[in-house]
């Protein structure tokens, strides 16, 4: 003997699963045309903290990546922070840097990301007649969001988080507060270009 109510829900659930399948096969995805190789220019500033390098100042960055996934990617860059300090401690760092980046893509033209990587940066010292250069190898990390203006183009607005280390140069501590790393604090927008 038929059970009818258990047939007719074997039926509505198949019914259901096909037409939820048939809608996710013809919707548009919010993750089309979202990944490939794309190259970054943007410009922001900085804050300095720690020692006696607390000072503000604007940076450029110039940067390649692929991005293998909608919620996965690579990136390269150059950062040059330029030059902070007083007159009578200062610093000028620039350097590479490779990361990777994890996205979330909220729809078609909005992407939150983050990114952890390492930073290859020189740094300069001077500290009245000492002067040191050293090469710091650090890591980093950094939040974002990006929007896309046309097809290829999108505006990204991103903050980093840096821990810049120096050797002692020999400096008396007085000078240099006797310690040997800097956090910096950036805030950028910037052009992608996707290809």
């Amino acid at each position: 003997m038929f059970n009818r109510k258990a047939i007719c829900k074997k039926m509505a659930c198949v019914a259901g699963a096909s037409v939820i399948s048939a809608a996710a096969l013809t919707a548009p995805s919010v993750y089309a045309d979202d990944t490939g190789f794309f190259i970054q220019g943007a410009y922001g500033g900085y804050k300095t903290h720690g020692d006696d390098f607390d000072d503000q100042n604007t940076l450029y960055e110039l940067s390649a990546g692929y991005r293998f996934l909608p919620f996965l990617g690579v990136e390269l860059g150059y950062t040059d922070l330029g030059k902070f300090g007083g007159d009578f401690v200062s610093a000028e760092v620039d350097g590479y840097s490779a990361s990777v980046v994890g996205y979330l893509p909220f729809t078609e033209s909005f992407n939150a990301f983050v990114e952890l990587g390492q930073f290859y940066g020189d740094v300069d010292v001077q500290a009245l007649d000492f002067q040191d250069k050293t090469e710091s190898e650090t890591p980093f990390y950094g939040i974002g969001v990006s929007f896309r203006v046309t097809e290829p183009l999108w505006i990204t607005a991103e903050y980093d988080r840096y821990d810049v280390e120096y050797e002692d140069g020999g400096w008396p501590d007085d000078i240099v507060g006797g310690g040997d790393s800097t956090d910096v604090d950036t805030l950028k927008v910037g052009a992608r270009y996707y290809f």
